[in-house]
């Protein structure tokens, strides 16, 4: 008689349990993750149609029971009318298998967050057969129910105490029993309480100011949440040199810039930045060029032709493009082409002795090809260091070059093709918007003409060297604005005077030109 008062509680117990927790149905495939976070351990899947018990509601996730784990779902992916309240299927650690150790009469009814009347503590009347008048007896140091007592050799519930309704067995069990936990392989039984010490520590960053996480790496998506200096994020593993995703404490996944998050030390950040991609940018620019040039004779006279300085300004207009694509995780390989072309304004002054002043119109045009190698740094401003291979074609082409009325000072055109080899560094993200770039190539003229009749000298050479910088500054994805300068110094020599040279220099020539270039433009990437 007394065994059969016991399971009645039991039986009792297990039902008021199924009536407090609330089962939803799952309307698409799901995954059942180890902590509210999408990038949490996915500890089961779900198919459409399946029913969880849910425990708690908390922001967009449901804490959930199924397959004999708890875990998190996102709260779309079940049927939960909004706005309603879950009821909180909580229990105290005095409570194995939904029973308290100090069981009750049928009729008491316990706490809100208790199970029925075992979950009083107390043993107070109701007439629940002979041992209604339980707690009139001295109770027992320690409670060890005989054998008559135990259901079950491990204190679970046998098998009538199952529920027909055909839902998850996994519903039935609050707890644990000791004989599951000692059990291989059945986890559709085990009540396995999942916490974040079973995956690897995350690392968690903060934002400098106010910023919005975006649904993509692009400011034009969706904003999915706004992160504050005082909010924790957490790295997920999609750390670039531009944009980082990050996930904060609700669960929720989004793109911030790169820049605006206090992360980890570089050595770190380079080993978890995103591979390398294909770049292609085209660059359009206008400005102006002062052409600098200054020639020396050896025992001439103090003026044109033999010795001279000049300075001229040219409007200028420069087109460009460059192509980079991934060699390896660290290694870019293309190419770069630029074109520039100079138009003096409104040319050069000569005023030949006891003549009448003349404008002598000139144009320069300028044309590199180079391959590029570059190396990512892997740092968080994008630096790159880049290697530069190629040649630069240099054409000073004088307006009625041979008509002397339009030429007095006989200055001749030339052509110059030198080969070009140099370094450059690119740092594109200072600050989100704003990038540099700098180089510096070498020049040796391989080809060096000038017009026939007006030579310099017999034996023409230059040498020289390039120097330019571009500041960037980000407008909107893919367009930049672009200010550079570009400064060009060449050294020429022309050995011993041309005999047959309307020039007749006295002696050996040297001249210097120096171009100082300043454009500005727009840079457009693809």
């Amino acid at each position: 008689m007394r065994a059969k008062v016991l399971i009645l509680p039991l039986l009792l117990s297990v039902l008021v349990s199924e009536a407090h927790a609330e089962k939803v149905r799952i309307n698409q495939a799901a995954k059942v993750f180890a902590r509210a976070g999408e990038r949490a351990k996915v500890l089961a899947k779900l198919k459409a149609g399946e029913k969880v018990t849910v425990i708690s509601k908390e922001g967009r996730w449901l804490k959930i029971r199924t397959q004999g784990r708890t875990g998190w779902i996102v709260r779309t992916v079940a049927d939960v009318p909004e706005g309603e309240e879950i009821a909180r299927n909580t229990r105290r650690r005095a409570f194995v298998d939904g029973r308290g150790k100090d069981r009750g009469s049928l009729g008491d009814a316990g706490p809100d967050d208790r199970v029925g009347a075992d979950a009083t503590g107390d043993s107070g009347g109701g007439g629940g057969g002979d041992d209604a008048d339980d707690d009139d007896e001295p109770k027992p140091k320690s409670h060890k129910p005989d054998k008559a007592d135990k259901p079950d050799k491990a204190d679970k519930p046998d098998k009538g105490h199952k529920s027909k309704g055909g839902d998850d067995d996994d519903d039935d069990d609050d707890t644990k029993s000791k004989s599951k936990s000692k059990s291989k392989g059945k986890d559709d039984d085990d009540d396995v309480a999942v916490s974040d010490d079973e995956e690897p520590k995350r690392k968690t960053v903060r934002v400098a100011t106010k910023t919005t996480a975006f649904e993509k790496a692009d400011k034009s998506s969706d904003s999915q949440f706004t992160a504050t200096p005082d909010d924790e994020l957490f790295l997920t593993d999609k750390v670039g040199a531009k944009w980082t995703e990050v996930e904060n404490s609700e669960g929720e996944l989004g793109y911030v810039l790169t820049s605006k998050l206090d992360l980890p030390d570089e050595d770190e950040l380079a080993a978890m930045n995103a591979p390398l991609q294909r770049e292609l940018d085209l660059r359009v620019r206008a400005g102006f060029t002062i052409l600098q040039q200054g020639l020396r004779t050896i025992g001439g006279k103090a003026s044109v032709p033999d010795n001279y300085n000049v300075g001229v300004p040219a409007g200028t207009l420069a087109l460009g493009g460059q192509y980079l694509k991934p060699y390896s995780p660290k290694v870019l390989v293309g190419g770069e082409l630029a074109y520039a072309y100079a138009k003096a304004v409104p040319g050069l002054k000569y005023t030949p002795m006891g003549g009448a002043a003349t404008t002598i119109p000139f144009s320069v045009h300028d044309l590199d090809v180079r391959g590029l190698v570059g190396y990512d740094l892997k740092k968080r401003n994008g630096m790159m260091l880049m290697g530069r291979l190629g040649f630069r074609y240099y054409s000073f082409q004088v307006a009625d070059v041979g008509v002397l009325a339009n030429n007095p000072a006989t200055i001749p055109s030339e052509i110059r093709i030198s080969p070009a080899f140099g370094a450059g560094l690119a740092m594109p993200r200072i600050t989100p918007k704003i990038g540099v770039h700098v180089n510096l190539d070498f020049l040796v003229s391989a080809s060096f003409a000038q017009t026939k009749g007006l030579e310099d000298g017999v034996s023409p050479a230059a040498k020289g060297l390039a120097l330019g910088g571009v500041f960037d500054y980000a407008i909107q994805k893919g367009l930049d604005f672009t200010a550079t300068y570009d400064l060009n110094y060449t050294s020429a020599t022309f050995g011993a005077p041309a005999p047959m040279s309307l020039r007749a220099h006295a002696g050996a020539v040297s001249r210097t030109d120096i171009f100082h270039m300043i454009t500005l433009g727009i840079t457009k990437g693809f």
